[in-house]
């Protein structure tokens, strides 16, 4: 899923990532469990990732 902020602007910025609709998906059933009086523990998310785009480049050369 693209950040929209991310690749609206120009150049396309670097930013740090994850699958939304899978966290939402995941956090929906805890909810449900909850409801129906289930005791729930933790949850172990995935780990962000790096979403390199245009913005991303070189360091500037030392003056």
């Amino acid at each position: 899923m693209k950040l929209a902020l991310s690749t609206a602007a120009y150049p396309n910025l670097t930013a740090m990532g994850r699958d939304v609709v899978d966290t939402g998906k995941q956090a929906a059933e805890l909810l449900l469990k909850l409801i129906d009086g289930e005791r729930v523990g933790h949850l172990m998310e995935e780990p962000y990732e790096l979403r390199a785009r245009a913005s991303t480049g070189p360091a500037p050369a030392a003056e």
